[in-house]
């Protein structure tokens, strides 16, 4: 639904947002980001990227890209949003180690139970988290 006014409920609740988290962000095209990015913008009346909006896109490239209706092969790859220009901006983090795998625990009942898990949760720090995720941070607060 488009926020038609900047007035509207759903235009207030978006300038209190501090961070927005945007899962399977490969299959989104680089026209739905380039929108999220001027829609911020125009909100806030902030001309830097996302309305100075911390941006965190969670997703896996290997898996399926955008689905472009009557497309060419070719039109996926272009509306991808590491084509987008915001995406230059963004700091990016790859999965190095696949956890699940090393620890015996691949079985699909299994496989965010280690995030879920309170114990084991609390015991990560800031770095096993991020080693257990692959995942893009737009941290717009320093530009």
């Amino acid at each position: 639904r488009a926020i038609t006014a900047k007035g509207s409920d759903e235009a207030k609740k978006l300038k209190e947002v501090d961070v927005i988290i945007w899962d399977e962000c490969s299959m989104i095209s680089k026209t739905a980001l380039e929108t999220a990015d001027f829609v911020l913008r125009e909100l806030t009346d902030s001309p830097s990227a996302f309305g100075e909006k911390r941006i965190v896109l969670g997703g896996d490239f290997r898996q399926i890209l955008p689905v472009i209706r009557h497309g060419t092969k070719t039109d996926p790859i272009n509306n991808c949003i590491k084509n987008s220009y915001p995406w230059i901006q963004f700091q990016k983090f790859s999965l190095l180690d696949n956890t699940r795998i090393i620890n015996g625990d691949a079985s699909p009942k299994n496989i965010d139970g280690d995030l879920l898990n309170e114990k084991s949760h609390s015991k990560m720090d800031r770095t096993e988290i991020s080693s257990k995720f692959s995942y893009n941070l737009l941290d717009t607060t320093n530009t």
